[in-house]
């Protein structure tokens, strides 16, 4: 709170997923919401904090990772949800409930 990273009423502020991770030697980018976008950085070795509005994950706003992908569809880790995490969701279910995405990979 003191360093400016909590919104009141809010929740986290979306400035810690740019700003912390460059402390640790961690690149943050950003890249277009496209299925075979998020697939090219998951191959390299990149992973995705996403910003999600109101559907499947919150009804307000909420954050989730996603780590990987497979023919069933794309892995996430959701902090508040064991079964939302253990499926695979599908592009199109995920694609509009996205507010924002941060790419996260080692510097090189």
């Amino acid at each position: 709170m003191k360093n400016g990273y909590y919104v009141e009423g809010t929740g986290t502020s979306w400035a810690l997923m740019e700003d912390v991770p460059k402390l640790y030697g961690i690149k943050v980018s950003s890249i277009s919401r496209a299925a075979n976008n998020m697939r090219a950085v998951l191959d390299n070795g990149g992973i995705f904090i996403c910003a999600m509005g109101k559907g499947d994950f919150t009804i307000s706003g909420h954050y989730i990772v996603i780590y990987g992908y497979d023919n069933e569809g794309f892995m996430v880790n959701d902090p508040n949800c064991v079964a939302r995490s253990g499926r695979r969701w599908i592009f199109s279910e995920i694609e509009t409930q996205i507010k924002s995405i941060w790419v996260y990979d080692k510097e090189k």
